[in-house]
């Protein structure tokens, strides 16, 4: 049973009245000293390039200036992807807005006028004398009528059989005989004297409890009814609204894409990612396994099984040599039995005879330089034009190559047809050295992996390369920095707190620590012992960050011999970066994988270890959890149905006292079941945000997207799909166990029902979890409870400053309305109204957020709208697919007319994402040649030590170290510390002095009280009043 009308009123009330009173709050809130900086930090932040404007202090003040910013004003402040998710809102807000006005005029009406909900309660649940069968009990009084049913909706027992066939008929007749007790049916009076009738045994009572609000949906329009053509005909009209709004929004979409590559300037458009470089063995699996597997054998075992797995592995070359050899004997003479055809092509590989080991390699797409000069003069001479192209690129000779190179021999192509004879040969010898053997070698020979980065692209953008950064791994140096960077800011915060105290003439009590030195090594015991110790914080803390510091230092000259087969390369010009990433590097694709560089502060410097083979591996592994855990959700999803269903709990003792109270039943159909889904799905984003981690993804706008993209396909399954079958069929069950062929009926009937319940959830959405997620309660109660205990204004900067916002927690949100409300803005219209409400409620609430309080953790320029267009996408053929599986049901031909709508709307997704896909993936050539000129003319502006600190930002947090933010705090607290020993000596004579002794003593000694430390790099602290 759906919520009703009075439980959806009782519902929208109570809904009403939380999101008036969240507004009434943040009114006051907002003005108020105890949370001005939590709800508007970017008013208060020193050093922020752009800052919101000053918003009135009245209660309403905020939102009108907020409705009024403009996108210009929101580029400014908050970025470009701000930018793109209010275009998504306002996407939903058009979007409803057209639907509110076409579905509320043209299907309402249609729905209201039908009697489907009203014939199936007076034709399915009434008893007659002709359809109803319960075996009467032995009648006291003829005259009184069966007992009512105790629950609405009328149940009846399954019957007996109705007729023996026994005694066989004459032939060539049927008939049939009532079994014992079965009343035999009426006479129907003269007008049927030519019927005959008889009991149906598949006839079962509708398990059927109608409410008011269903008369608002489809299910109230009469089975094969003309009134159908009118949902037919507005399935594609709103087909068409989705169709021309998505082409719009791509279109302003890439223009801002295209605006922010044109502005991209800076080291990230210059700088690319590579990975899976070769001869690097971190990540190979004979690395992997002698890490994990191997790593617990002793040694008297591991060797001997290593060296197994090598000779197994030279075999396998062995074998595999012999082999292309064989093949390649075999092709060559059938090319010299037959001509090849001109044009053609053909490729034979000749396996070498040894790798290369050391030594020179052989130059790659190097030719022998007569046959290169008499190739252009024949060409200069014939006017043959020359065309490069992915497998025409020319290289040694087979004869002058080294023993380890793969020869291949391509004919000839058709550029050449025309080439000499000699000529024709020499190009049909084609070398290709083997990545890995290349590299190997170039590192035997005494490279580093950074030397042979750096000579790789050094011969294919030659004078282009600015700097060249390869990742290592820093699983060691990370825990060292993550010590180092706690003790820092305790330090800091202690050295604030005791001049705070200073300034305000308070006394001093030193601060204590309790210090276990097995902890720390041999340092540790060697300072305070084995047993846990206090000691002076202050002492500890300096100290223990020098030694940090050697350590540090120490283990980042270790950490270069710990390479990873990840490199960053930064590039002088942006078209060589836009060539480099574009273009495959080489004919191996499983090695040089190169990509458009993430922003430097983004980048989840673990996950660069993983090669190509365990970024797939975690990939299925990653899925196929989730779909797991999807799996699991479902079980709730079904239980929250059951909620619904008053019936059911009717039969719970429990419940059977107070479930017939009027407000009660409200409660649990309307508020409830919504509620309870909410929560289960509070904590999915950090379990999917976890998993993006798991899966190796670089960066942390790739594990957003990758939280978007699992959170929108959960609750699709889930949420949408999950409850839209435990609601069409578990109210239905009894009903599909006694006559499965019933279930295409039952669709028809019950799935427009279903409807109620999320328009119920879009309900709790729009009124009370939007306008809840506005206050951000939980982290309001953190801020109020941490800044009574923070000591200093550092301390409680760090609560209210660069509060982040993370789209992939609320993104899928928007577009999982999106689906609901087309899927059911024909089925229940009354939906599209709700949806128009939750985005304007949005609009105001995000908008002011992104203006006043998020401070962005990544810069994608607009990334999210592909992610956004599919899922839309999706919703549409979701829509489409309902829409025919609903029209069938009720039994109407028109279903057959909206299937050419799915093949519409495939061809118009991919007509829209091959014109506008492609400028999201890359910068063009043009847009790169333009940032060149435009860099040309500010080259003056630019020093060489801002160039040389561009040239660092790609190089890992923990192989940096701050030598002057580091003496300049020691130096701080060595000052506190000389100040805090001194006033405790003066003290200590006080007390032995006279009255004349000591007040002499403490005028001496006031002139050191208002101590103010130098002012540390990284304080962003302004007071009150700041502006």
């Amino acid at each position: 049973m759906a919520a009703d009308g009075r439980g959806f009123g009782i519902a929208l009330g109570f809904y009403c009245v939380i999101a008036v009173a969240v507004f009434i709050f943040f009114g006051f809130a907002r003005m108020s000293n105890l949370c001005k900086k939590f709800y508007a930090p970017k008013r208060f932040t020193r050093g922020l390039k752009h800052k919101p404007k000053r918003l009135p202090l009245s209660f309403w003040g905020w939102l009108l200036p907020v409705y009024k910013t403009t996108e210009e004003e929101l580029l400014r402040i908050a970025g470009f992807d701000a930018v793109t998710y209010m275009r998504i809102v306002s996407f939903g807000i058009e979007l409803f807005f057209y639907l509110t006005i076409l579905c509320c005029a043209a299907i309402l009406p249609v729905n209201l006028v039908g009697k489907q909900v009203y014939s199936m309660t007076a034709d399915m649940l009434q008893p007659n004398n002709y359809t109803y069968w319960i075996p009467p009990p032995p009648p006291i009084n003829p005259a009184v009528p069966p007992p009512p049913p105790e629950t609405p909706g009328v149940q009846g027992i399954n019957p007996p059989n109705f007729y023996v066939p026994t005694p066989p008929a004459p032939p060539g007749l049927l008939w049939w005989k009532y079994a014992d007790g079965v009343p035999p049916i009426p006479p129907l009076g003269p007008e049927f004297a030519g019927y005959g009738v008889k009991y149906d045994p598949d006839w079962r009572p509708k398990n059927y409890v109608p409410n008011n609000m269903d008369t608002l949906t489809m299910s109230n329009v009469d089975n094969k009814s003309n009134l159908l053509w009118i949902h037919c005909l507005m399935t594609y009209i709103v087909s068409l609204v989705v169709y021309n709004l998505l082409w719009k929004y791509s279109k302003a979409a890439v223009a801002l894409r295209l605006r922010f590559l044109q502005q991209a300037e800076g080291v990230q458009a210059r700088t690319a990612l590579v990975q899976d470089i070769p001869g690097v063995h971190f990540g190979t699996l004979m690395h992997r396994a002698d890490t994990t597997v191997l790593r617990v054998l002793p040694g008297i075992v591991k060797e001997p099984l290593k060296k197994t797995v090598s000779r197994v592995v030279d075999v396998g070359n062995k074998g595999l040599k012999a082999t292309t050899g064989r093949i390649n004997n075999a092709l060559v003479s059938r090319e010299d039995q037959q001509p090849q055809r001109k044009g053609s092509e053909s490729m034979f590989f000749e396996a070498p005879e040894a790798l290369p080991s050391r030594g020179s390699i052989p130059s790659v797409h190097a030719v022998d330089p007569q046959i290169e000069a008499a190739r252009q003069e024949l060409i200069e001479s014939q006017q043959i034009p020359l065309v490069h192209g992915g497998t025409t690129s020319v290289v040694a000779p087979s004869d002058a190559a080294s023993p380890g190179a793969w020869k291949a021999r391509p004919t000839e192509e058709p550029e050449f047809a025309n080439d000499p004879p000699e000529l024709a040969a020499a190009f049909r010898s084609v070398t290709e050295q083997d990545p890995w053997a290349k590299a190997e070698a170039l590192l035997e020979d005494g490279l580093t992996v950074q030397q042979m980065v750096e000579q790789e692209y050094a011969e294919l953008f030659p004078g282009e390369v600015e700097a060249v950064h390869v990742v290592y791994d820093l699983a060691d140096l990370n825990g060292l920095c993550k010590e180092y960077e706690k003790l820092k800011r305790n330090l800091e915060d202690l050295v604030d707190d005791y001049t705070s105290k200073k300034r305000r003439h308070k006394p001093i009590k030193r601060k204590q620590e309790r210090v276990a030195g097995v902890k720390y090594g041999a340092w540790g015991r060697d300072r305070y012992g084995v047993k846990p110790v206090k000691v002076d914080a202050l002492e500890f803390y300096r100290d223990r960050m020098n030694e940090l510091r050697r350590l540090i230092l120490q283990e980042q000259k270790r950490t270069k011999d710990k390479s990873v087969p990840s490199a960053f390369v930064t590039f002088k010009k942006y078209v060589s970066q836009t060539k480099a990433t574009t273009c495959t590097q080489h004919h191996d694709t499983s090695t040089w994988k190169v990509s458009a560089a993430p922003g430097h502060e983004e980048v989840i410097w673990g996950n660069l270890r993983w090669r190509q083979w365990e970024r797939s591996s975690r990939f299925v592994a990653v899925w196929g959890a989730f779909f797991v855990m999807t799996a699991f959700y479902l079980i709730p999803i079904i239980f929250i149905q059951g909620l619904i269903n008053i019936d059911q709990l009717r039969k719970v003792h429990v419940f059977a006292v107070i479930i017939d109270l009027p407000v009660v039943s409200s409660i649990v159909t309307a508020i409830l079941p919504g509620l309870v889904l909410k929560i289960f799905l509070a904590v999915l984003p950090m379990i999917l945000a976890f998993m993006g981690r798991l899966q190796g993804l670089e960066s942390k706008s790739s594990v957003d997207f990758s939280v978007i993209t699992k959170y929108y396909t959960f609750q699709f399954i889930t949420v949408f799909l999950g409850s839209f079958l435990a609601g069409s069929f578990l109210n239905q069950a009894k009903e599909l166990l006694n006559n499965p062929t019933s279930i295409v009926s039952t669709l028809g009937t019950s799935a427009p029902l279903t409807s109620v319940f999320f328009l119920t959830f879009i309900e709790l959405n729009a009124l009370a979890a939007t306008p809840v997620g506005f206050l951000r309660i939980v982290q309001l109660v953190l801020f109020w409870l941490l800044s009574r205990i923070a000591a200093t204004e550092r301390a409680k900067a760090r609560l209210w400053q660069h509060q982040t916002m993370k789209y992939g927690e609320i993104l899928p949100q928007h577009t999982i309305t999106i689906l609901l409300g087309l899927v059911f803005c024909i089925m229940n219209p009354i939906i599209c109204p709700m949806c128009l409400i939750y985005f304007l409620i949005t609009t105001s609430t995000e908008k002011y957020n992104l203006l006043y309080v998020y401070t962005p953790e990544y810069e994608s320029g607009g990334e999210l709208w592909p992610a956004v267009y599919w899922q839309v996408i999706s919703a549409l053929f979701t829509f489409q697919l309902f829409m025919i599986g609903i029209l069938g049901a009720k039994g109407s031909y028109t279903s057959s007319v909206v299937v050419p709508l799915l093949f519409i709307t495939a061809i118009f997704a991919q007509v829209c994402s091959g014109i506008f896909k492609r400028p999201f993936e890359v910068m063009s050539l043009r847009n790169a040649v333009d940032l060149d000129k435009h860099e040309q003319e500010l080259a003056g502006l630019v020093t060489e030590d801002e160039r040389r600190e561009e040239g660092k930002a790609y190089l890992a947090p923990a192989l940096k170290f701050d030598e002057e933010a580091h003496e300049q705090l020691m130096a701080e607290a060595q000052q506190m510390d000389s100040v805090l020993k001194g006033e405790q000596a003066v003290a200590a004579e006080a007390d032995e002095d006279d009255d004349e002794d000591r007040a002499s003593t403490a005028d001496a000694a006031s002139p050191r009280a208002p101590l103010r430390p130098p002012q540390r790099r990284g304080l962003a602290v302004t007071g009150d009043n700041a502006v």
